[in-house]
């Protein structure tokens, strides 16, 4: 048992102090009850629960979208265009493209129906834009003597030299000079644009590149 705890208290509106003791706490312990007539069993081994898929499906869930964005990447990969090839199909050769453009114009007859500047510029804006795609010369930023001067004297003939002059400087004095060009004047432009194109063109040797992508592809 607990012997008694003394304690002190102070008596009301007064400095004394005095004592008091609690009851002995007596506390009894038992042992559990054995039954010595039975025999003696080891201790119960932990509980197996029942499986539920519920409990894994969000595992599973996360795996299938994981392979499913494995295979997709990879699919991808296999399918995708090298750039080169990206750049073969997206872009034309400049010269097809400046030859359909001067034809459409023509088709447009501007200069018969007194559109001549419209006329002049759009085929000296046409032979520009090739000679950028073609020489990688800034052409539509440049005037026509920076222009002519970057084929001074190499890359191009003479007579190449001779026709694109015509084209730019006769554009130019409709342009700044207000010339008013002869119908003869305007068919030659035409005829030299297309002449300096079909002089100038880039000449791609498709035998070679398709042996070249054959070889590629072999084993």
């Amino acid at each position: 048992g607990l012997g008694p705890f003394k304690y002190y208290y102070r008596q009301n509106d007064t400095a004394l102090t005095d004592s008091i003791y609690t009851e002995l706490l007596t506390i009894k312990v038992e042992s559990v009850a054995v039954d010595t007539t039975q025999v003696i069993k080891n201790i119960k081994g932990p509980m197996e629960m029942p499986f539920h898929w519920g409990e894994i499906l969000h595992y599973i869930v996360a795996i299938s979208v994981c392979l499913l964005l494995l295979a997709l990447f990879l699919w991808w990969l296999k399918t995708r265009k090298k750039p080169a090839e990206i750049m073969q199909t997206a872009s034309r050769p400049a010269h097809e493209s400046s030859m359909e453009e001067l034809e459409a114009l023509q088709q447009k007859e501007l200069w018969q129906k007194g559109r001549y500047k419209e006329y002049q510029i759009e085929v000296s804006d046409i032979i520009r834009t090739y000679i950028e795609k073609r020489f990688s010369v800034p052409a539509m930023e440049l005037t026509s003597d920076e222009t002519l001067h970057h084929f001074s004297g190499k890359r191009l003939s003479v007579e190449a030299i001779e026709k694109l002059e015509y084209i730019l400087l006769l554009a130019d004095t409709v342009k700044f000079a207000k010339a008013v060009p002869l119908g003869t004047e305007h068919e030659l432009s035409m005829k030299y644009a297309k002449d300096f194109v079909n002089m100038t063109k880039q000449i791609v040797d498709t035998s070679s590149a398709k042996d070249e992508k054959e070889r590629e592809e072999m084993p």
